[in-house]
């Protein structure tokens, strides 16, 4: 019995040493992400009255028959139009230092700090935009949050995002849609924020032409049909990495 008793101690033990390094991993990456949305919603500085650039990612979205796009955030995932107002489920009127309603984006200055390079999947599956903000807008450390937003300029990833997954870096020929069950978290949030929308909008990703050909049941769209769809100019990003050149 005793050995038993031993034999169970010391795999208790081996097993917290062996997860330790995982838990401190995950309170550090806690405790940073706490400090990051601190800089957003604890310090508000000044509100700008005049149109202000600012820059920020998002995802891009294609309806259910291919014929429409639109945007949507990286959080909540709430899609929004090239020229938008704000809505708040609060019923906020304007964005309000005890909510977190507005629309948000970065100074140019810190786009680099906040959006490494070296986050690649991340760079191969959103847009950048450029856009401007006005209406209360609300200044922060980092950037903004605006009552009203318009899109000057949409920049995809050169980066094909399916093989991005497998850490390659194929070059992106076009945009393809992925089935909206691979986003299932934000099925809910997509419906909701649609006037009318009841189906989930697919999520459109930068793709290479074999992986745009295994999609072919799914909606393709080419750049400037993407354009035509949003309103507004919509251009190939730098990538983040060098590319090899294509083989396929």
């Amino acid at each position: 019995m005793p050995e038993t008793v031993n034999t169970v101690f010391a795999f208790v033990i081996l097993v917290g040493l062996a997860t330790l390094p995982l838990l401190l991993d995950l309170a550090v990456r806690l405790l940073r992400r706490r400090v990051r949305r601190h800089r957003w919603i604890g310090v508000p500085e000044a509100e700008i009255d005049d149109p202000i650039r600012a820059v920020k990612r998002a995802r891009l979205r294609v309806s259910p028959d291919g014929r429409s796009a639109t945007l949507s955030g990286l959080t909540l995932g709430g899609r929004y139009d090239v020229e938008d107002d704000a809505r708040c489920p609060r019923g906020c009127q304007r964005p309000a230092d005890g909510c977190d309603c507005g629309f948000y984006a970065l100074r140019p200055e810190v786009e680099s700090h906040v959006f490494r390079t070296s986050e690649r999947m991340q760079r191969a599956t959103t847009v950048r935009l450029d856009v401007e903000l006005s209406g209360s807008v609300l200044e922060y450390e980092l950037g903004y949050r605006a009552q009203r937003q318009r899109v000057l300029r949409v920049a995809v990833p050169t980066i094909c995002a399916s093989c991005a997954r497998f850490g390659d870096t194929q070059r992106a020929t076009g945009l393809a849609a992925v089935p909206p069950a691979q986003y299932a978290y934000s099925v809910s949030v997509l419906s909701r924020t649609t006037p009318g929308g009841r189906e989930p909008w697919a999520t459109l990703e930068p793709t290479c032409d074999l992986h745009r050909r295994a999609r072919r049941d799914e909606p393709s769209v080419e750049l400037t049909d993407l354009a035509g769809m949003l309103g507004t100019e919509v251009v190939w990003e730098q990538s983040p990495v060098p590319e090899p050149p294509s083989t396929r």
